[in-house]
């Protein structure tokens, strides 16, 4: 990293960002070949296969928000002490 460049994100937030981003890249994709199956009847992978891989990647994505959101408490928790101010 340069010494005159300011970084942006933390590595928590660089991790949630991409936690968030590739379940949903996922299930838009599975979600449009299950659509594209339905109304034009194009066979893609297998209908059941997509639809596992469509709610995997719906599981994971939950899973990711709740992982997310736990850190985020522990680490507010080592932040702020029970007073209530910054450390």
């Amino acid at each position: 990293m340069k010494h005159n460049t300011v970084r942006r994100f933390s590595a928590i937030e660089i991790a949630y960002h991409w936690s968030q981003a590739v379940p949903y890249t996922a299930l838009f994709c599975t979600g449009v070949g299950i659509l594209l199956q339905r109304l034009l009847g194009v066979e893609i992978l297998r209908n059941n296969l997509l639809s596992i891989l469509h709610r995997v990647a719906g599981v994971v994505l939950i899973v990711a928000l709740a992982q997310t959101a736990l850190v985020k408490q522990a680490s507010d928790r080592r932040i702020i002490d029970p007073a209530g101010t910054s450390l």
